[in-house]
């Protein structure tokens, strides 16, 4: 991402002053957020991933959580945790969940240019 940055802007003094920060979210990501997979020549590559370890639904949207949990996945505990992973998961990436991107075919809205997402 900072490739990207530095191309658009040169701004190498902002890199300078800012290193220490990016240093120490990568090793975040290299301590916290990493695994190493094996790839089908035996060679091992280390991969990101979002998630926010621990168990149970969003504090967040505690209340939504455990309602969809309930409704899809009844009284199996292994997918309602599945479930709960993968929302945090999803969370941490920064993607928004709110109900403005959803927006009913039927209705003229100012977003309509939207894809409709369903």
């Amino acid at each position: 991402m900072m490739r990207e940055y530095m191309n658009k802007t040169a701004e190498v003094e902002f890199l300078r002053k800012h290193l220490p920060t990016l240093e120490k979210e990568m090793t975040f990501w290299e301590e916290k957020r990493s695994l190493m997979v094996e790839d089908g020549e035996g060679r091992l590559h280390r991969m990101f991933v979002f998630g926010t370890g621990g168990t149970g639904p969003r504090p967040e949207s505690y209340r939504e959580d455990v309602e969809l949990a309930a409704e899809h996945f009844g009284d199996d505990p292994e997918a309602r945790e599945e479930f709960y992973f993968h929302m945090k998961a999803g969370a941490e990436t920064g993607w928004d969940y709110s109900t403005r991107w959803m927006i009913d075919a039927e209705v003229s809205h100012p977003n309509s240019q939207f894809m409709y997402l369903y």
